[in-house]
């Protein structure tokens, strides 16, 4: 199933029902503490939909960005993650989604990873790298 992006020629995409990030990830307000380097598995379930990762993300993300610990605004500018895998490869055609996101050994601090779906909606968590 190929769903169409938000606002393109042929339509909307219906809102998606986001069920939120499975374990090992805790929802925002909870701050998930991350070793820089490490791959962290980011899964969750869209009901109702079953398409591949690619056919749920928008263009360019999931996007982390570096954020104030305390305050949680950003620091610098949002940039694209980078992945182990090729997103087509995960999850395969269903509502269950996984997406392996390779974090970076030079992290420290607080990062926001932003996961933005088709439709608009943005699904975001938070990491601290501290050691």
């Amino acid at each position: 199933m190929r769903l169409a992006p938000h606002g393109s020629a042929c339509g909307t995409v219906d809102t998606l029902q986001f069920r939120g990030f499975a374990a090992p990830i805790a929802n925002a307000p909870a701050v998930n503490k991350v070793q820089p380097g490490l791959t962290v598995p980011v899964k969750f379930s869209l009901p109702g939909t079953a398409g591949a990762l690619s056919d749920v993300l928008a263009a360019g993300y999931p996007q982390s960005t570096s954020i104030d610990c305390a305050s949680k605004a950003a620091t610098d500018s949002a940039t694209a993650t980078t992945t182990t895998n090729s997103p087509n490869s995960t999850g395969g055609v269903s509502e269950d989604q996984r997406y392996l996101w390779q974090t970076d050994r030079s992290w420290t601090g607080c990062r926001l990873l932003d996961v933005r779906l088709i439709d608009g909606s943005s699904h975001t968590a938070v990491f601290d790298f501290s050691s």
